[in-house]
């Protein structure tokens, strides 16, 4: 068995990230045409989405050599190299969200 350094992995302690991205029309119709969610077509631009759909935003993107096992970007970066096998996944089991504002769709031009 490996021993674990504790004190390395504690350096991820308190680490956060932040991000910008458009909330778009279109990812909100595409969303909604994945659940099944009634006349999709009728969104538009600067409409409150439900709750959560901003999720379909601020993807990574990360490039193919920089995934690991599980299709994630690879750990070490932002998440602690820790693992329970080489087949790691990951999953959201438990989770609490607060809304402080209603999240908009953007404002576009043609």
């Amino acid at each position: 068995m490996n021993k674990i350094d504790l004190d390395y992995l504690r350096t991820w302690i308190g680490k956060s990230r932040s991000d910008k991205d458009l909330i778009s029309c279109r990812h909100a119709r595409l969303l909604a045409a994945t659940l099944d969610y009634s006349s999709p077509e009728e969104i538009t631009d600067g409409e409150s989405l439900p709750p959560l759909w901003h999720w379909t935003c601020f993807l990574e993107g990360a490039p193919t050599h920089g995934l690991g096992n599980d299709g994630h970007p690879a750990r070490g970066g932002f998440m602690p190299p820790v693992g329970i096998s080489p087949v790691t996944s990951r999953v959201c089991a438990s989770r609490t969200v607060s809304m402080p504002s209603e999240v908009v769709t953007s404002i576009s031009t043609e």
